[in-house]
C-alpha cells in the first residue's frame, strides 16, 4: 500500500532498492519496521496513559495489537 507522505519517484526508488536487496536483507528490514512499530505504539500509549506502569503499557499493547482476551 503506497504512502501518502512519499512521492511516486521516491517510492519506485525505495521499491527498487528492496527488489535488489537480498533475501537476508529485506527480513532486516522488515524486522526494523516491526521494532519501530512497537515503539511508535509504546509511546503512544505512554502519551495517552502518562500514569502507567511499564507492565500497564505492556498490557494495553498486547490488548492493542492482539485483543483483550490475551491481554489479562
Amino acid at each position: 500500500m503506497p504512502t501518502k507522505d512519499t512521492t511516486p519517484e521516491a517510492r519506485a526508488r525505495q521499491l527498487h532498492l528492496y527488489r535488489e536487496a537480498g533475501p537476508d536483507r529485506r527480513v532486516e528490514i522488515a524486522a526494523e519496521m516491526s521494532d519501530s512499530l512497537r515503539e511508535l505504539a509504546r509511546a503512544g500509549v505512554r502519551q495517552r496513559n502518562p500514569g502507567y506502569s511499564d507492565r500497564e503499557v505492556t498490557r494495553e499493547l498486547l490488548r492493542i495489537f492482539y485483543g483483550l482476551k490475551v491481554a489479562r
